[in-house]
């Protein structure tokens, strides 16, 4: 298992698609330490889909995300393992259903780390067309939140933390009830065979950030837990820089 610190925002290539919009929305607290813990991501909103993998198959992935009041919590469960896994999120600040200026993002790999990031199409850091993702310090902000990846023999976990209001005018700013679109990317390299993009389109799934749960509402939580889904536990290690 690896704390990560610092990352990168990658382009993005074209490869095929999963399946098509979740809202996710839950109230609890992950411990960023790459481990799927029995019951640590049960509160989640979760939806499961397909990976592209290197060898030119797909291969069962998770995503969970959850909120505790004060950060959002992200996980992404891969099947397998790979030489350079990578996660990106990026966040639908403005609600077009595109990438724009001002998008905030996520980078998650373990050659550089973590990575947080905006969408800007100012010259003088994007030295290409569009709007490119570029590190929240070289456009006045900091780096919020931090990642975990880890692996074991079946599986590759990655698991983020962010605050749903920083502060920091290159991050969302989020409270109960907002719901922002989410875009999700994963690239698997494995050396010597190739790589494998797969990109979850705006405006394919979305954040509800949930409300603190009432004493009413705790006996449906529990309910809640026991049917929802279980993956079980796995781990991980290193991936790649992407170019922006």
């Amino acid at each position: 298992m690896r704390r990560l610190g610092q990352a990168i925002f990658g382009a993005m290539s074209l490869a095929a698609t999963s399946a098509m919009g979740a809202t996710l929305s839950g109230f609890g607290t992950a411990s960023v330490d790459g481990v799927i813990a029995p019951g640590e991501w049960n509160p989640a909103g979760s939806v499961n889909f397909l990976v592209n993998t290197p060898g030119g198959g797909t291969a069962a992935a998770t995503l969970w995300a959850m909120n505790d009041r004060v950060n959002l919590y992200l996980g992404v469960e891969i099947a397998g393992t790979y030489d350079l896994p990578d996660v990106n999120f990026e966040f639908d600040v403005d609600g077009d259903a595109t990438t724009s200026d001002g998008d905030d993002a996520v980078v998650v790999n373990t050659t550089v780390g973590y990575r947080d990031s905006v969408r800007t199409s100012d010259p003088a850091v994007c030295p290409v067309p569009g709007p490119c993702g570029v590190p929240d310090p070289l456009v006045g902000g900091v780096v919020n939140g931090t990642a975990a990846i880890d692996e074991t023999l079946l599986s590759t976990v990655f698991e983020v933390v962010k605050p749903l209001d920083s502060g920091d005018p290159n991050d969302f700013a989020l409270t109960t009830g907002d719901t922002i679109g989410l875009y999700t990317f994963v690239r698997l390299i494995d050396t010597g065979v190739g790589q494998a993009d797969t990109r979850r389109f705006y405006p394919t799934d979305s954040i509800a950030i949930a409300p603190v749960p009432g004493p009413a509402s705790l006996g449906l939580l529990g309910s809640a837990i026991g049917l929802g889904l279980i993956v079980g536990g796995f781990r991980r290690r290193g991936t790649p820089s992407l170019p922006s």
